[in-house]
């Protein structure tokens, strides 16, 4: 099976990889909105933010 790119555990220890992540996160927001999935579009914001506040107690 092949291993997940992105894991919490790679993403607190990898802050390369983090911006990866989020520029990733950015890329299917943007992709969403083009698309006009708003409710899509709404989800992601949610979730990038969470998981920024989750990663920052990390810092």
């Amino acid at each position: 099976m092949k291993e997940p790119k992105f894991t919490y555990e790679k993403l607190i220890e990898n802050h390369d990889l983090r911006a990866d992540f989020f520029a990733f996160i950015d890329e299917q927001r943007e992709l969403a909105r083009k698309a006009g999935f708003r409710d899509a579009v709404r989800l992601h914001n949610i979730n990038a933010k969470r998981i920024a506040e989750d990663l920052a107690q990390y810092d």
